[in-house]
């Protein structure tokens, strides 16, 4: 495996292999292996000259590779916002739960009333999630989608049951439920779902592309021991991180708040639309965040120009994030980098600025900004050299802290 490069200010730090970047609450940034895991303690983590003990308090996330869903045929979506992403191995006789294979976690059971929808890759192409939708004034709420010759058509009823290869389902007016083979599926709706009693606390996406809601117990023979509430746990191998991001009180990611302005146009729009527009926690295309090699739990996806205004909620005095093209260009456009001017500004004040940021540079971490509740923070990403096609841009790990 390649060295990762990491920018820190003026310093660049090499991540080798099965090591992780953990980002700080002072601003900083530390590299090393995971070798110890303590709720509500903290992490130990072993450098390569040294040995920290990090308080939990103090960490704000830990950053390995980034996810990669190429093995999934299916992504199984929570009430709760997670997600498993892997293939359907089948369910109990009662149709009250299901089994997904994860490349990362092994096999998961989940209660189907805690699923959102189910969206199968292969047959979906541009379909997302958010397109099974359904209608308000059915009295089913359940529903099969499948190819027709524009868009999907849409099957309501009822799940009977899942099996390794298709869902059993009773179509509304229909006398006996139906075999529908997930080869023909393109997904499956679910309304009214719970979230269901999740721990506040973390989240852990894993290589394979699951996102789970949980807390992460503690470090057992090199994997993280994750608790679901309900007694349920996981174990994720260490090396089966892409990022863990903590979720501590006091801490409003930007993500989670609402922009007091955004204003965004194309290269040949000034005026007009954008090319893609403003993304929570995912890439303009709904990718997952990555730059650098390191992958990332929370931030903003935009594309230039982007200028995105918040006001400093109370109780903080610190911003904090890093910035940088995404990873996703050098797969999506090959050849292309995309080329970008940054500011962060605090009203009419110029905090940081990064001129000619391009994909395949390592992030640009701001450190610690101070600022004030009440203040106006804008992010701005303004067109840099050539055409925006390729500017797809990360604000990571962006976040007011105490």
């Amino acid at each position: 495996m390649k060295a990762l490069l990491l920018s820190i200010g003026l310093t660049t730090v090499s991540l080798a292999a099965q090591e992780v970047a953990v980002s700080l609450a002072d601003g900083t940034l530390a590299r090393g292996r995971l070798t110890k895991v303590e709720d509500p303690g903290g992490i130990t983590l072993a450098g390569t000259a040294d040995t920290r003990v990090l308080p939990r308090a103090g960490v704000l996330g830990v950053h390995g590779p980034a996810p990669r869903l190429e093995g999934a045929s299916v992504v199984v979506h929570r009430q709760d916002g997670g997600r498993w992403a892997g293939d359907l191995r089948g369910g109990d006789a009662s149709g009250e739960s299901l089994l997904v294979g994860s490349r990362s976690l092994g096999e998961v059971s989940e209660s189907v009333d805690r699923i959102r929808a189910i969206l199968f890759r292969r047959q979906a192409g541009e379909i997302s999630v958010e397109d099974l939708v359904l209608p308000e004034q059915t009295k089913n709420d359940e529903a099969l989608f499948r190819r027709a010759r524009r868009g999907v058509d849409r099957i309501l009823g009822a799940i009977e049951r899942f099996t390794p290869t298709s869902v059993y389902f009773q179509v509304e007016g229909e006398a006996e439920p139906r075999e529908f083979p997930y080869s023909a599926l393109v997904g499956i709706a679910i309304r009214g779902a719970s979230a269901g009693s999740t721990p506040a606390g973390d989240l852990v996406i894993t290589r394979a592309g699951d996102v789970v809601r949980c807390r992460v117990l503690g470090l057992d023979q090199d994997a993280l021991r994750l608790s679901l509430g309900e007694d349920r746990t996981l174990r994720l191998p260490v090396a089966e991180l892409s990022s863990w991001t903590l979720l501590e009180p006091g801490r409003r990611f930007l993500s989670d708040l609402e922009a007091q302005a955004v204003e965004e146009a194309s290269y040949f729009e000034p005026a007009g639309r954008p090319l893609f527009p403003v993304q929570r926690d995912h890439t303009v295309t709904g990718g997952f965040l990555a730059s650098g090699g390191l992958a990332f739990g929370k931030g903003l996806g935009v594309h230039s120009r982007s200028r995105l205004r918040f006001v400093v909620p109370p109780g903080v005095r610190w911003f904090q994030a890093l910035v940088g093209v995404d990873d996703e260009i050098l797969t999506a456009a090959p050849g292309l980098r995309g080329d970008v001017d940054v500011r962060v500004r605090l009203g009419d004040k110029v905090l940081r600025t990064q001129e000619g940021l391009r994909g395949g540079m390592p992030p640009v971490h701001l450190g610690n900004l101070a600022v004030r509740p009440g203040d106006v923070l804008a992010l701005e990403v303004e067109f840099g050299k050539g055409l925006d096609l390729a500017d797809r841009v990360g604000w990571y790990q962006a976040v007011f802290l105490p």
